[in-house]
């Protein structure tokens, strides 16, 4: 809470000078309630364009000067991009991803793309697959963020899903780059048999006491 009670204060007297353009909030205990509305509110969607800053405003985030632009007020935009790709994956709705343009995904070490100006992440994304069980760790500075979830918990097909990491970089508001890696058990894939070869629980070559239902972990 420390972090966050600085950034108000800090904050509140910034906006008592704001820019050309916007209206002035007053030095009075509404004019103050205001400024931290608006904060909160700039907050809440990560975007501070609603706000009414100060020319040089000075912004400290855990005793430290920062940028504005690259403070905890991006978290929230960061987050929801993350969601609004991951929630296209069940219900299909592209058009609510902020798809950037070039845009580079990779899937254990597959890449979309061809380097052109127009590569795009929306490629090969499917629909009918949730992703559950979400948790964000987040790097408003770079505008990144990972997320670790379950994917395919929950499908019709049954099953409990697979461990899987989404790492997105947002420029501008728009998702520019995509890594996924998933933790797929070699039973999944290869016809089941997780490429052994000959008899015996686990194939030939299989380490000892490890069948193909136990096998290490690949990536998608």
């Amino acid at each position: 809470m420390k972090p966050i009670a600085l950034v108000c204060i800090v904050l509140t007297g910034a906006l008592l000078a704001p820019a050309t353009g916007f209206a002035q909030v007053s030095c009075s205990r509404d004019g103050l309630q205001r400024a931290v509305d608006l904060y909160i509110a700039a907050q809440t969607k990560g975007d501070i364009c609603g706000m009414p800053l100060a020319t040089g405003l000075g912004y400290v985030e855990n005793v430290e000067r920062v940028d504005i632009d690259n403070g905890l007020i991006k978290t929230p935009m960061l987050v929801a991009a993350a969601n609004a790709y991951l929630d296209a994956f069940l219900e299909g709705k592209k058009d609510l991803v902020p798809w950037g343009y070039p845009c580079n995904r990779t899937e254990g070490g597959a890449h979309a793309g061809n380097g052109s100006p127009r590569d795009s992440c929306d490629v090969g994304v499917p629909s009918g697959v949730n992703i559950s069980n979400r948790r964000f760790v987040v790097d408003p500075t770079i505008g990144s963020v990972v997320v670790y979830c379950t994917f395919g918990a929950g499908n019709a097909t049954g099953g409990s899903g697979a461990p899987d990491t989404h790492l997105f970089r947002v420029e501008n508001g728009k998702l520019r780059y995509v890594h996924t890696l998933t933790h797929l058990l070699q039973a999944n894939f290869r016809g089941g048999r997780g490429g052994a070869r000959g008899g015996g629980a686990g194939g030939q070559g299989a380490p000892a006491g490890q069948g193909a239902d136990t096998a290490p972990a690949s990536q998608r």
